[in-house]
This record gives structure tokens, C-alpha cells and sequence, in this order.
């Protein structure tokens, strides 16, 4: 009987689990010449405005966040006083990633 317990309990939990999805936004940040933007600052909100996390984008112009539960965002992009702040929103759906790429102005 015990042991009936602990496989019960055992694949509940693996359901349980896999039941939790987890997605990430992605992308590349490129400047008013198609050229891609180094250290680029994104910062990523719930679509109630709270702050979750943030990232600066690498040498190529490349950002990902990640570990995003099931829900809507909003993804703010700056780079520096010559930049205007550009602002893109998307949702997680099942776990499925997000990519974008954003052309700063």
C-alpha cells in the first residue's frame, strides 16, 4: 500500500511538472542602420507595469530573458539620450518563445 502511494504521488508530481510552462523573449537590437547595437538596455514588465527583469543586449545586438511563466508582457528598449525608447508587448502562451527584433530611432 505504501509504496502505491509513493508511485501515485510520483506521477502526479511528474504531471504536475510538466504542466508548468516556462518561455523567453528574444531577439536583436538594431540602430537606424541596420547595424546591431551593443549594450542596449531591455527591461521587462508585467503588463500590470511591474518590473520582472531586465538584460543589456551583447556585441551582435542579442538579448534573451527567460524563465517567463504563461502570461503578457511589455519589453522596454533604451540605449542612450540619442535613442528614443522603443516599447513592444507580447505574450507567453504555453511556453512558447518570443522573438523580436527592434529597430531603434
Amino acid at each position: 500500500m505504501r509504496s502505491l502511494f509513493f508511485t501515485l504521488l510520483f506521477i502526479f508530481g511528474l504531471a504536475t511538472i510538466q504542466a508548468q510552462h516556462t518561455g523567453y523573449v528574444s531577439g536583436k537590437i538594431l540602430d537606424e542602420i541596420q547595424q546591431p547595437m551593443y549594450g542596449a538596455k531591455c527591461k521587462l514588465f508585467k503588463s500590470d507595469s511591474t518590473s520582472i527583469n531586465g538584460t543589456f543586449s551583447d556585441v551582435n545586438g542579442q538579448f534573451k530573458i527567460a524563465n517567463l511563466s504563461d502570461g503578457s508582457y511589455f519589453i522596454q528598449f533604451s540605449q542612450n539620450m540619442d535613442y528614443v525608447v522603443n516599447i513592444r508587448y507580447f505574450t507567453i502562451d504555453q511556453g512558447q518563445p518570443v522573438e523580436l527584433t527592434i529597430q531603434m530611432q
